[in-house]
């Protein structure tokens, strides 16, 4: 995230600058100077567009046969996104001219996703994003079909994606919670992103020819970063540094919104603010040191109207989701995993609700 600001306009720090990656902790620290990195969500993606073969309904490649693994439940997990993507593939062959455009650039997004999903599961660790290569940008499944051989209608083969999002998103929880350090992460990533789509089909208008910004978008495919595994405690602290930020940030946006959104901006305020007090005090429990917050911060945008304001937000929420990743591989029990998870989905959910796209990897930094 860069500053939109003239350098020095705003004291210290810009929002959330830090940059997720394989050098370790010490690379997580946020103190990057106005005009420096991108954000660790990058910028907000465009739907993907769709490919030759789905818009017109043909079937794609089937994917590779899995190749040995030995990382615990990949195989399975595989399976389910293959299955996902497979039905995908149906509402895009079934859609016709159901289907318009903005719609089937949305199932087509859906549809990679899963296929990356899926690619990345069947390398031999697909929580290092270095084992996967180009597997992130493998080619899409076919339609699947009833046991008659027989195409769904194209209402019921929405219907069966969304019911097929959500059990997935509850298989991949449990996964998650039974996990530790980035195993934990990477079905949480997996069952965020379902939850997530079940809820974008539930409401996205697949008719339109226009992006439905009510229901939201999804992201076209990136590949991930590595992410660096730490401690309990330093996984808490990196969230109570960029919380600090977060909340300043919300403080310089409320000025400029108004009705409902100011609401809304003000209800996540609060929940930041709680969030950072009870980490705060988990810290010191532990007799771990607790970060400051700076006294000023460089915003990535200059909120100087309600557009902008809303625009900060987006930008602050996407960027601090990575970190709630890092705390979620970081968590040392079931309980800090599950709330550690609840804000990933909480902190992806807002994102999209000031305008983010659904990235293919929550919780991930996108290479």
């Amino acid at each position: 995230m860069t500053s939109a600001l003239p350098t020095g306009r705003w004291s210290r720090r810009t929002f959330l600058l830090a940059a997720i990656g394989s050098v370790g902790p010490l690379g997580l620290v946020a103190c990057s100077a106005p005009g420096g990195p991108t954000s660790p969500q990058g910028p907000v993606s465009d739907p993907a567009a769709p490919t030759a073969e789905a818009a017109g309904g043909g079937a794609s490649p089937q994917p590779a046969e899995p190749s040995a693994s030995v990382f615990p439940g990949s195989v399975e997990a595989a399976a389910i996104e293959d299955s996902l993507a497979a039905h995908a593939a149906t509402v895009l062959a079934v859609g016709g001219s159901t289907l318009g455009k903005a719609g089937r650039q949305l199932v087509t997004a859906i549809r990679d996703q899963h296929v990356a999903h899926a690619a990345a599961l069947r390398t031999t660790d697909p929580t290092d994003p270095n084992t996967a290569g180009s597997a992130d940008r493998a080619p899409a499944a076919s339609p699947s079909t009833s046991p008659s051989g027989k195409k769904p209608g194209f209402a019921k083969a929405v219907d069966q994606l969304r019911a097929a999002e959500t059990k997935a998103a509850v298989t991949h929880r449990s996964s998650a919670l039974a996990a530790e350090g980035l195993g934990a992460l990477l079905w949480g990533s997996l069952s965020v992103s379902a939850s997530q789509l079940a809820g974008i089909l539930k409401t996205a208008d697949l008719a339109g020819d226009q992006p439905d910004p009510s229901a939201g978008r999804v992201a076209a495919t990136r590949p991930r970063a590595p992410m660096p595994l730490v401690p309990t405690a330093e996984g808490e602290q990196q969230m109570v540094r960029q919380l600090h930020a977060v909340v300043y940030g919300y403080q310089l946006a409320l000025g400029r919104l108004t009705g409902a959104r100011r609401d809304a901006a003000a209800a996540e305020l609060k929940r930041h603010r709680i969030l950072r007090d009870q980490l705060t005090v988990r810290l010191l429990n532990r007799k771990a040191s607790v970060p400051v917050a700076d006294p000023a911060y460089v915003p990535s945008t200059n909120p100087r109207n309600a557009a902008a304001a809303a625009k900060l937000i987006r930008q602050m929420e996407t960027a601090l989701v990575p970190f709630c990743g890092l705390w979620l591989a970081a968590a040392a029990d079931p309980a800090e995993r599950s709330e550690a998870l609840g804000q990933v989905a909480r902190t992806v959910a807002v994102a999209r609700q000031w305008g983010a796209s659904l990235p293919a990897w929550p919780g991930w930094k996108p290479a």
